[in-house]
């Protein structure tokens, strides 16, 4: 199999992992006060 086979089975586990132990490493938690020039996602 192709390495990027492995690749895609860690990052999925890694996706689990942070969605069920409820430490995020994925994304963090934004402040528009110490981020003015952020996107907003809209």
């Amino acid at each position: 199999m192709s390495w990027t086979y492995y690749l895609g089975i860690a990052l999925m586990l890694w996706v689990a992992w942070d969605l069920f132990s409820g430490s995020v490493w994925l994304h963090r938690e934004y402040h528009r006060k110490y981020e003015p020039f952020a996107p907003t996602g809209a």
